[in-house]
């Protein structure tokens, strides 16, 4: 609902042709007597101000009441004298119209005879008037006043406070600094006063340096004149800025203290910071979204006795830490028989320094004492992103057996290796981590029904060995571990087909002098810790070289053009082949590549989540039904032997990944698309286990010396 201001910031005849169609009721800025308020109802549109008809006041609106006088009107109207209809009591003197002579008497809402001036400082001398004694005011040009006896130029008008509705630059406060802009006002933008910074670059109190659009003004902190006003304790500020800088009139983020340094965080010099009630408010405590604001306090200078700390906090007391003196609740400062200090208020004060220890110790923050066990649950103070640091990093916090009914307070555990991040990080070479969640490989995304089963006798979260009868498989030919099933895909069998995913043979790799089966994966999780789950064997075009490669034009059939090939959407270079050209093709026109020949998908030229940048000819055999004989960058040296002679280009079959919409090309029958983000757009032979021998060269578990 629009408020009364926004008409009352209309011409006076808009105002009358507004209410001649419906009011809209609610009101800004201060309260007003409940007498002086329209009630609460949301008549029709009232049309175009100033522009032609009114308008449908639609169902429901406030009816237009015809009047002689005020009293024909309701508590919170006037009746305007020249109109002679019931219109909304003023607040401004603007909205008592132009060139008639009246201004606002705000305390009953009336348009009266306003004071005649010539120029500003005209206003506030006549002695009839006093309202221009007590508000700065401005002579606003009048024809009433120039028609009259005798003539004068205009009616005194009070400026405009700041974040006040306005229609000119001189309607506002500040002199030459004032200017009447477009400003947001309750996510509406009305024109408002603003003030221009002072030549050192300050602001009025409450406002501050704008930005962006708003550089070069001074405008509410919070970018909204609707919630315009300057504080004047922490009471008026929120979570994000909890303290009022009562010299500007501003919200400020707060101050803390480095407890292991000893000094004042946040504050200018000479100052430092003090807590304060609302420093320790314990609705802060477990709560996620105000919790990072515990301890966050307020510079002052440093307190000489108890009785300095009293504006920070009832009991407050003066208390030294390192070289500072600050304010802090008396539970923080309690003392031991032998003086020494034992209240806390934060962590770092109770820390144990017991590498032998897994407690870290902490201060709890409800009865400022320092414990040395850990708290449950996630650490409110940092968004509960986190849990608690209390325990040491091979450690975690869980519920007491011996205090079942503590859902605060824990005791440290060792870590398992599912909660350090799995078998690659928590496990030695060779062994699984029981109850790992297994990964998508394209996604990253965590299954949550999918996880390494544990073997008898052994718990989720702990690792154990592979069986290397089973794992370290030596092979002489490839066909000797294709079929290695049991070892990780049994899990899949039991789903319906159309939901496994591909089945990868095993393969026959040679690597460190031996010959060992790599059996197939289909995530991370399906290998042991150390070895990867990776694809192998690229598919190469059938039909040599698979693409029309050319030195100019005239290599290339019908109309097509020698180009300069473009992998992952730029030209491919490479400092051992000074370049590969092939014949660009428009997959639109049938039979440009001659016979024997199709234009190909375009794959290798996108970049990653790209367009295809071109199309090549290509050999319509090379891949298959539905395949693409593509260029992904791969090449090779042309002399084997050799590795430092120059490279040939390698052409090999894609497929659409995926992530082309409307377009299905597909890899040879026996290969697969590649299973991860970084290969799926090639059709590989496989996707494995790669082992990863011991120091010695053998295939097995690490076993650490004694």
């Amino acid at each position: 609902m629009r408020s009364l201001r926004w008409i009352r910031t209309m011409p006076m005849i808009a105002l009358l042709v507004a209410a001649l169609a419906a009011f809209v009721g609610g009101g800004c800025g201060d309260d007003r007597d409940d007498n002086q308020k329209p009630p609460a109802n949301t008549g029709g549109t009232g049309g175009d101000a100033g522009g032609g008809g009114g308008g449908a006041g639609g169902d429901g609106g406030t009816p237009v009441t015809p009047c002689e006088d005020h009293d024909d009107c309701q508590a919170w109207e006037r009746c305007d004298e020249k109109e002679k209809i019931c219109v909304p009591k003023c607040t401004r003197d603007r909205e008592c119209g132009l060139n008639t002579g009246l201004r606002c008497d705000t305390e009953t809402g009336l348009c009266v005879p306003g004071e005649p001036c010539d120029q500003s400082f005209n206003c506030g001398t006549h002695r009839d008037f006093d309202y221009c004694k007590t508000a700065r005011c401005y002579c606003q040009p009048d024809e009433s006043m120039q028609n009259g006896d005798p003539p004068r130029n205009g009616v005194c008008w009070r400026l405009s406070s700041i974040c006040s509705e306005c229609e000119s630059d001189e309607e506002c406060e500040g002199g030459s600094s004032g200017v009447c802009v477009p400003y947001n006002y309750n996510d509406e933008t009305r024109n408002v006063c603003l003030r221009k910074p002072s030549g050192a670059g300050s602001c009025p109190p409450g406002l501050v340096r704008g930005q962006g659009d708003a550089e070069g003004l001074c405008v509410p902190q919070y970018g909204d004149c609707g919630r315009f006003k300057p504080c004047e304790s922490d009471d008026d500020c929120d979570q994000l800025n909890p303290v009022c800088d009562l010299a500007r009139q501003v919200c400020i983020p707060g101050c803390t203290f480095n407890f292991i340094s000893n000094r004042t965080v946040g504050c200018p010099p000479e100052r430092v910071c003090h807590m304060t009630e609302a420093s320790i408010n314990q609705d802060f405590l477990g709560d996620c979204s105000s919790g990072h604001l515990w301890g966050v306090g307020r510079c002052g200078t440093e307190c000489e006795s108890d009785e300095h700390c009293a504006v920070y906090g009832k009991g407050f007391v003066c208390e030294q830490y390192g070289n500072e003196h600050r304010c802090v609740p008396p539970e923080a400062a309690r003392k031991d028989d032998f003086g020494n200090r034992i209240g806390c208020m934060s962590d770092d004060e109770c820390a144990l320094g017991d590498p032998s220890r897994p407690e870290r110790g902490f201060c709890d923050f409800a009865t400022f004492t320092c414990m040395d066990t850990c708290r449950l649950g996630p650490d409110w103070r940092n968004g509960c992103n986190e849990p608690f640091p209390d325990c040491g990093e091979t450690h975690k916090c869980v519920p007491n057996p011996a205090e079942p009914d503590n859902a605060v307070h824990g005791i440290c555990e060792k870590k398992t290796c599912v909660d350090v991040g799995g078998a690659e990080i928590g496990c030695r070479l060779g062994e699984f981590c029981a109850g790992e969640f297994h990964t998508d490989p394209l996604t990253g995304e965590r299954s949550e029904t999918e996880y390494v089963q544990a073997p008898q006798g052994v718990n989720d979260g702990e690792c154990f060995p592979m069986d290397e009868a089973k794992w370290c498989v030596e092979c002489n030919a490839p066909g000797d571990c294709v079929d290695m099933t049991d070892l990780t895909y049994k899990r899949h069998l039991d789903k319906p087909e159309s939901e496994r995913p591909p089945y990868y043979p095993g393969v026959c790799i040679s690597f460190q002098g031996g010959n060992f089966c790599a059996p197939g994966c289909v995530t991370r999780q399906d290998c042991p810790a150390g070895w990867a789950c990776t694809p192998v064997g690229f598919t190469p075009c059938g039909s040599a070289p698979g693409l029309v490669e050319c030195t100019g034009d005239g290599d290339c059939p019908n109309d097509t053009k020698c180009v300069e090939a473009i992998v992952k959407g730029k030209k491919f270079s490479h400092d051992r082949l000074a370049s590969v050209k092939l014949c660009a093709c428009d997959p639109s026109k049938a039979g440009q590549c001659g016979a024997g020949r199709v234009c190909n998908a375009g794959i290798g030229t996108m970049a990653e989540g790209g367009t295809v940048q071109q199309h090549y000819c290509m050999e319509a055999s090379a891949c298959g039904p539905n395949g693409s004989c593509e260029f992904l960058g791969r090449t090779e040296p042309s002399d084997p032997r050799n590795p430092n002679s120059n490279h040939l280009p390698i052409y090999e079959c894609a497929n659409d990944g995926g992530v082309m919409p409307g377009v299905t090309v597909e890899c040879p029958e026996g290969t697969f698309r590649g299973p991860d983000r970084a290969h799926r757009h090639e059709c590989v032979q496989s996707n494995v286990c790669w082992p990863k021998l011991r120091s010695d060269g053998t295939c097995g578990v690490f076993v650490p010396e004694d």
